[in-house]
């Protein structure tokens, strides 16, 4: 008991103290710390027995008592033993006869062995139901747009975390014939593992008086080489509009050492966010502060993440160690601070909305940016790096990287998606189907590759084709709107036998290849 006291390993509570004063902050004071010193130098007696307190209750159920509705998988998934981990989106069908105000909801993992984190979001259109158990197994791999974290709450598990309860006057909706799409991490055990996880969700009559808004900073650009051990990533973020901040979620796997986060706000004071000098990855979670901290308009928010590459760092997963990057495995690293705050009105909650995006798209760009110049023959990187050159306009750049990750990675559909699309858009329709039919020859559930080949051959007048296409498009994105609205538009011209174009669409809209960011 003493080791791990005087070490902190115990009580789990890694932020440390005058770095934000947070709700329900597990820590002992020095005080309590000296009296286990004392008691165990002591021999660790036993005190008075009479004056004991009643032995705690531990609750075998839920820790909120019996909730209103639970919500579990209709059947497990099966873990295999061997291989990476698994990141799987899975869908918990919610009945409900009205729709619900939201004020708590309890993860069950039912594995914790292999479940090492959950978030939780809900699909109000049924587009997550339809994707559910297409190659055999329960879930899908592909996170759905239209699946979110509503009412910008950190609806996340992870193990020790309590039951997630909405601050007073920030309850969410749930609306009827909603599912609750929960993404899983799963770690491997070496064994085969049946994966079942349930959620129980509390209800209030009490409606929201306001929404939150989360959003990241961090960094993709990660590059840590063998032996490193103070590599320092700095990312700020400067306020378009007045916040509240209500609470923060730090991410990072085991190279992380050390986190920190502070605000500057225009008068020069500082606010200090959060610091965790010993970062562990086996105790992550969000940290709600007892009082909102206000962030006025102009406020920088800064972050420093430190990691440590070498064989100093005893939860090294590589020995010996090896270059990592940025990745999802647990064996990757990220860096990411989440931050849940409230605007003042819905117009300051668009413009911080506009300026977060702006902010994403800067990192995505540098990322690959720097894994096309350090890496010639990063054929993804060069592909991804090519689709943003375009969206620049930056055209004959693009098309260099585009046709040299084609030539470097011809089996990689994800470049032949891209080049076809850049054919599309300049114009040449043919060469642009060849393209996207190699691409889906390579991934055959490629929905953005069907989506663009219809639009294709909508081009070149192949009417019958863009109809099939846009119709498995939908079959395997059902939340592709673009698709949607192409196959409305082209079955209308069918039916009116004008001697109009057929569909044109731009660009696939704020996505410049089939990866998720």
């Amino acid at each position: 008991m003493l080791e791990v006291v005087e070490s902190r390993a115990m009580p789990p509570w890694l932020a440390e103290p005058g770095h934000g004063e947070f709700a329900n902050e597990r820590r002992l004071t020095e005080e309590e710390r000296q009296r286990i010193r004392d008691w165990v130098t002591r021999g660790a007696p036993a005190g008075d027995l009479s004056a004991a307190p009643a032995a705690p209750r531990f609750h075998a159920g839920w820790q909120m008592g019996v909730p209103d509705l639970v919500v579990a998988m209709p059947r497990p998934y099966q873990l295999g033993p061997e291989g990476p981990d698994v990141y799987r989106n899975f869908v918990l069908p919610v009945p409900l006869d009205r729709n619900r105000w939201v004020r708590a909801v309890e993860f069950k993992p039912g594995n914790p062995r292999s479940v090492h984190h959950a978030f939780i979001r809900v699909d109000e259109e049924g587009h997550a139901r339809k994707l559910d158990g297409q190659d055999g197994q329960p879930g899908f791999h592909k996170m759905l747009r239209t699946a979110r974290m509503p009412g910008g709450q950190f609806l996340t598990w992870n193990p020790g975390r309590p039951p997630v309860v909405a601050p007073p006057g920030l309850a969410w909706g749930l609306r009827t014939n909603s599912d609750l799409v929960i993404e899983l991490h799963l770690n491997r055990t070496g064994k085969s593992e049946s994966v079942q996880p349930s959620i129980g969700i509390y209800f209030t009559d009490e409606p929201p008086t306001n929404t939150c808004y989360t959003f990241k900073l961090g960094s993709y650009n990660l590059d840590f080489p063998p032996g490193a051990t103070n590599e320092i990533v700095h990312d700020s973020f400067k306020l378009p509009v007045d916040v509240e901040l209500l609470a923060v979620y730090p991410h990072a796997h085991f190279l992380a050492r050390e986190v920190q986060a502070h605000a500057v706000r225009p008068d020069g004071s500082i606010e200090r966010l959060i610091w965790i000098k010993r970062w562990d990855f086996n105790w992550q979670g969000d940290y709600r502060y007892r009082e909102p901290v206000r962030l006025p308009k102009g406020s920088v928010v800064h972050l420093w993440f430190t990691y440590d590459n070498s064989t100093n760092n005893p939860v090294n997963p590589h020995h010996p160690p090896q270059r990592v990057t940025y990745g999802e495995q647990s064996t990757d690293e990220m860096c990411e601070l989440g931050l849940q705050v409230l605007t003042r009105t819905t117009d300051d909650l668009r413009t911080l909305e506009g300026a977060v995006e702006q902010h994403r798209i800067r990192q995505v760009e540098e990322w690959f940016r720097h894994r096309a110049e350090s890496n010639p023959g990063d054929a993804e990187a060069l592909t991804r790096y090519g689709m943003l050159l375009w969206t620049k306009n930056r055209k004959a750049e693009a098309w260099a990287h585009l046709q040299r990750a084609v030539e470097l990675r011809p089996d990689l559909a994800e470049a032949r998606y891209n080049k076809g699309v850049a054919l599309r858009l300049g114009g040449r329709p043919a060469q642009a189907s060849q393209e996207l039919q190699a691409a889906l020859r390579l991934d055959p559930r490629f929905p953005k590759a069907y989506q663009q080949l219809a639009f294709a051959f909508a081009s070149l007048g192949q009417a019958a084709d863009a109809e099939r296409c846009f119709l498995k498009a939908l079959e395997h994105d059902p939340a592709d709107t673009v698709s949607r609205a192409g196959l409305t538009e082209l079955r209308q011209f069918l039916q009116s036998q004008q001697s109009r174009p057929l569909p044109l669409a731009p660009a696939p809209k704020g996505q410049v290849s089939n990866a998720e960011f």
